[in-house]
Order: structure tokens, then sequence, then C-alpha cells
């Protein structure tokens, strides 16, 4: 998470340590007008390398992967910091903006969605996105829902994350898919089913 100013490719540019996909990564900001040459300078610069560019749908992959959330898709206007892990701010007691929010009842209640991964209880196949989760046998209510799924093709089978009611004192719990989806069971874990100790993104 640190920055430095300086020339890439002979352009003015600002490079950022910054991880979107849990590999170590870098993204570099220039003008607007410049991207294009940038571009074009990386790829020649790294096609002896065999750089390849990847599209947002592989990133989204390898975030899911890693257990990385992304905003807007694994939450919504409901969800708050303490819903996807992030209690340790309050325990710091540093004051901030939204900190009084933070410390309502409604908004440290066991029972709200909080960031979960999920995994095919059954075997290895992609959950569906948006799919509703309950408990097993009982209709009518949702304990959580689907919000990322995809296959990965370096684990061999799908990965997935999602919100769960109080999902994170249930962990290892089976719930059932819900709704025309074909059913099924599905294991809430936790986030990051591929490198969850970080060790390629620390390189």
């Amino acid at each position: 998470m640190s920055f430095r100013d300086g020339r890439v490719a002979g352009l003015p540019a600002r490079v950022s340590r910054v991880s979107f996909t849990g590999e170590v990564s870098y993204e570099v900001a220039v003008p607007w007008s410049q991207a294009e040459p940038l571009r074009q300078s990386l790829l020649d610069a790294g096609s002896k390398f065999g750089l390849t560019p990847v599209g947002v749908d592989a990133w989204m992959l390898l975030r899911t992967e890693k257990g990385f959330l992304h905003v807007g898709v694994d939450t919504d206007g409901t969800t708050n910091a303490l819903d996807i892990g992030w209690g340790h701010v309050l325990r710091r007691g540093d004051d901030f903006v939204g900190r009084r929010s933070l410390v309502r009842p409604a908004d440290q209640a066991g029972d709200r969605f909080q960031f979960v991964g999920l995994a095919d209880a059954d075997g290895k196949r992609v959950l569906p996105i948006g799919a509703h989760l309950g408990r097993p046998g009982i209709s009518g209510t949702t304990e959580g829902f689907v919000t990322s799924s995809g296959f990965s093709p370096v684990l061999g089978h799908g990965v997935a994350l999602g919100l769960v009611k109080g999902g994170r004192d249930r962990i290892g719990e089976v719930l059932e898919l819900k709704g025309g989806r074909g059913g099924g069971r599905v294991r809430v874990v936790r986030p990051g089913a591929y490198d969850s100790d970080g060790q390629r993104l620390k390189g």
C-alpha cells in the first residue's frame, strides 16, 4: 500500500504497490492520454517473458480464490465494516467518521449477514451466483446467499464467497441451496480457498 512518483517507459507515472488479486502486483497510473503508449511499451518489454494481458473476469476469479471481497458485489447497502471482518478498527480506539454507527447495537448484532467463504459440500461444482441458502429441511427463510463464484483452474474446483447470517460463527456448518437451482449442500468456510496464508502476496 505504498507508492512512488517517477517515470515508466519515459512517461510521468505513479506506481502503487497494491493487489486486487492476491499476487505481487503494481498499478501504474499515467495521464489518460498516455495510457495506450504505456500499454504498448509494457507489452513490448514483456513479450520475451510471456507477458499476457488479462481481463476483468480473470481478475474477479483470482480475487475470489483469495477471499478478497469486491465492494458492491460481495456487499450491499446494508453491509458495514464489522460484517466483512473489520472489527479490529473499533478495538484500536481510534476516532473516525462512521465509528458512532458501528457501535450501535443493530450494527453489532450477531445475526447480521457476514462475509464468508462457501464450498460445495458434495463435490467440486461451481455454486450459482445469487443462490439463496437455508437450513436443511426448512423452507421460507434465507440464511444467506452466494455473491461471487467461479471455477478455479489452479484448484480444480469451484470457489465461492457469500453473505451468511452470523456467518463467522457458522464456519463448518452445512446449508442447502434453495430455489430452482437444483438444490445441493453448501459448507460455510473461511474466505481464501487459495494461498490462505498470503505467501504469494508477500512475494
